[in-house]
């Protein structure tokens, strides 16, 4: 399994204690609201509460398990995942140059 040292998704953070701990924020994983919001781009919203609030909910749940994962905090305001280098994560992508 891939690890976050070798992940381009491995984003510097801009919290003193997430850096000085050697800790990063994971960018392919979204906030729960942002992948929510995504699975209706394209559709107004008397487009999306048009069709019915099953069909709307039914897309958001289909995205978010395309997601895999998500970050949530209970103000909605911002959440991130944080991990360290070793840290091993099915949503791997390799950086440039790695084989």
């Amino acid at each position: 399994m891939g690890r976050c040292d070798t992940c381009k998704h491995w984003e510097p953070g801009d919290d003193w204690t997430e850096k000085a701990a050697g800790m990063r924020v994971c960018g392919a994983i979204q906030m729960r609201e942002e992948v929510e919001r995504s699975a209706h781009k394209g559709f107004s919203d008397d487009d999306r509460w048009g069709e019915g609030w099953d069909v709307a909910e039914a897309r958001e749940h289909a995205a978010l398990r395309a997601a895999k994962a998500v970050a949530v905090d209970g103000s909605s305001y911002h959440a991130a995942v944080m991990t360290t280098a070793d840290f091993g994560c099915v949503l791997h992508a390799p950086t440039t140059g790695e084989g």
